[in-house]
């Protein structure tokens, strides 16, 4: 399954962070069920999937990319 998340429904500061460069180490946090970045030491949860589906990892992997206007997540069963 492929996800695309395209910046403009992030929230307004992480989009803003997203645009400048400033989001790093994107990844999928299964205990927060979102995909998670850092920045200046602190991180953030860029996209919450708790109002559509629970993420688990048991049973899958995945291949995330940071494009410059969307996130890809490839979801591997």
């Amino acid at each position: 399954m492929i996800l695309e998340i395209f910046t403009y429904e992030f929230q307004p500061q992480i989009r803003e962070m997203f645009h400048n460069g400033l989001l790093k180490s994107f990844s999928i946090d299964y205990m927060y069920n979102a995909v998670m970045a850092w920045s200046d030491g602190i991180e953030y949860k860029v996209v919450e999937f708790d109002k559509f589906f629970r993420l688990d990892n048991r049973f899958n992997t995945y291949e995330l990319e940071v494009h410059t206007d969307k996130i890809v997540i490839d979801i591997k069963t």
